[in-house]
């Protein structure tokens, strides 16, 4: 095992076999723009996300709609949370950066 070394301010973080890896990207990323790109991206998401969710509660789409159509929205449904999970963990991630 090394030596134990601070984390670098403004760095990401990974952990690789049991270690923890330090990347800076201090002058490499601008923390509050990409923070500002990830906002509006999670903001738009989270729209086609509510409605997809409307639609499938819609009864009236789920009894005229074909099977595929509802498995394609079912598809779309899952893969809009997906992002959105992966979205707020890289803003979390972001501002942990910068608190540090």
């Amino acid at each position: 095992m090394g030596p134990v070394v601070a984390r670098p301010k403004l760095s990401a973080t990974a952990v690789v076999s049991g270690m923890d890896v330090f990347l800076p990207i201090e002058g490499l990323v601008d923390i509050q723009e990409e923070k500002v790109r990830l906002q509006k991206e999670l903001k738009k998401l989270q729209q086609d996300l509510q409605l997809s969710e409307s639609k499938m509660r819609r009864e009236d789409f789920i009894s005229k709609a074909p099977p595929q159509v509802i498995a394609k929205e079912e598809v779309k449904l899952a893969v809009f949370k997906e992002k959105k999970d992966k979205l707020e963990l890289s803003l979390a991630k972001l501002k942990e950066i910068e608190e540090t």
